[in-house]
């Protein structure tokens, strides 16, 4: 048999929208909102420090992202998957001078990519 004792020392919290200072005073706190704009993102975060957090990482969105997508052009048009959008994405980047080799490219980015969504399904 086992009783619990809750302790002083910090806990890690997960916040959004509404705060409470009790949640914040002392602990470590990842706080995620949407935001205008960097600037309004700048002071959340240091309204959290002056409430007392002990550490603070915000993860912000920023509205305009939010907003819906403009049409697809005839180049976007034609890519059906996020492995074809990366391909497209090195060709842009890396094609410029020739000294790249864009199939091995390719295919180190398809591994990471492959290795990225097996572990998202587990």
């Amino acid at each position: 048999s086992f009783t619990h004792h809750e302790t002083s020392a910090p806990k890690f919290v997960n916040l959004e929208d509404d705060v409470d200072d009790d949640q914040i005073r002392g602990n470590y706190v990842r706080f995620r909102a949407v935001v205008e704009s960097d600037e309004e993102g700048i002071k959340l975060q240091n309204v959290l420090k002056t409430m007392g957090a002990k550490g603070v990482v915000c993860n912000f969105i920023r509205k305009a992202s939010m907003m819906e997508g403009a049409a697809s052009t005839a180049e976007t048009s034609k890519i059906d998957s996020l492995g074809e959008s990366v391909a497209a994405y090195c060709k842009i980047v890396h094609d410029t001078d020739g000294g790249f080799d864009l199939s091995k490219l390719d295919i180190l980015c398809q591994e990471i990519l492959t290795e990225a969504e097996s572990a998202e399904a587990v």
